[in-house]
């Protein structure tokens, strides 16, 4: 097949049976939030509508893994966040406690955990909704089944559709296409990281993919991209956690040091939000720093193969997503089987420093504009 340019779309919000909350609320709704970062992202648009239908003086609070907690307190929609110590283990009793002092008589679970719905109940919040898994049914007020997730070919519903489903579910109304705004608090970023984005031709690289190695486009692919940007007078940020520094070194081998900053495991949330939203453009693999990106209204382009890029897309129009179907993608395998990893390998790097030609890049104005 040809590389294909994919324009992001929502497509079809399942149509599930409508219960309304209203005389359930007591102080609110919790909303459960994924654990990680590019689900969390996709789930905002269901976020705000859930907000929206919330009567005034009622609240919407938000469970959250550490992690994540600068991005909900980024949020004006969210009105409480609530930190769960460990959230892949049962919850700790300060937690229950925490949980219960909300009194809230909602809550909608964007994960799929029965533990949490365990917890809730015994916290108090009688009134669950969210997707159908297995035993945990029995504890929720009701649960929606969404179709299976299919191997080797693309799926038609992204994964905000599913989100969006579950708000309309509790009568939410209609989402307008609008993310909500994130506000990033400058006072919380290091003075170097302002001064590195004044400098107006940052080009963001987020060259990992937490998942696994199957969603990675090779470091090489990358640090040619990097190049090519550098050679005309730009500067390039690799973004990721610390585990991925020795991918951030591959990426800038023998680029040179003036030029390029590896930030790997050393911004906080907040510092890489400002960085995304400050940088001319955006080029990574399918992953949280992508869908981050994207709700920023920032520019970029993502690399797809082994994941689906119609189901998981950032819902931007400023970004392009490449990519050049196989036969054996998207397989959604954490490590690809393959020896050659065909469906990465298959997008090159000229693939995207063409496309990157598809945007202007004002630099007196310090904006990017689509073409």
């Amino acid at each position: 097949m040809a590389i294909q340019c994919i324009e992001p779309n929502l497509g079809k919000i399942p149509e599930v049976s409508t219960y309304s909350v209203q005389n359930k609320l007591k102080t609110g709704i919790i909303v459960r939030s994924p654990n990680w970062l590019g689900d969390a992202i996709m789930s905002l648009p269901a976020l705000k509508q859930i907000k929206k239908m919330l009567p005034q003086g009622k609240k919407l609070f938000v469970l959250s893994p550490n992690g994540l907690k600068d991005l909900y307190l980024a949020l004006d929609i969210v009105d409480e966040v609530i930190i769960l110590k460990q959230a892949h283990k049962n919850w700790t009793k300060d937690d229950i406690r925490n949980v219960r002092q909300c009194k809230a008589g909602v809550a909608v679970l964007f994960n799929n955990s029965p533990r949490d719905a365990i917890f809730l109940r015994l916290a108090g919040v009688s009134n669950l909704f969210g997707a159908s898994s297995g035993i945990r049914n029995i504890l929720m007020r009701r649960t929606y089944k969404y179709p299976k997730r299919l191997s080797k070919e693309f799926n038609i519903m992204h994964h905000s559709a599913k989100y969006l489903s579950m708000a309309y579910a509790i009568c939410a109304e209609k989402w307008d296409g609008e993310f909500p705004k994130i506000k990033i608090n400058t006072d919380k970023v290091s003075e170097k990281f302002i001064a590195m984005c004044a400098e107006n031709r940052i080009m963001s690289l987020s060259p990992g993919a937490a998942y696994g190695q199957a969603k990675m486009w090779a470091s090489e692919n990358f640090r040619e991209v990097a190049k090519s940007w550098v050679d005309k007078g730009g500067r390039v940020v690799v973004l990721g956690t610390d585990k991925e520094k020795e991918t951030a070194e591959i990426v800038l081998k023998d680029l040179p040091t003036e030029s390029v900053y590896d930030l790997t495991g050393k911004t906080t949330m907040i510092e890489l939000m400002y960085i995304l939203k400050q940088s001319k453009i955006c080029i990574a693999n399918d992953s949280g720093i992508m869908h981050l990106s994207g709700a920023l209204d920032a520019p970029g382009i993502a690399i797809y193969g082994s994941t689906d890029p119609f189901a998981t897309s950032p819902l931007s129009k400023k970004w392009k997503l490449l990519i050049d179907k196989q036969e054996c993608a998207p397989c959604f395998k954490r490590e690809c089987h393959l020896n050659n990893h065909p469906c990465m390998n298959a997008v090159k790097p000229i693939d995207v420093i063409t496309n990157i030609s598809g945007f202007d890049f004002n630099v007196e104005q310090g904006k990017t504009i689509f073409r």
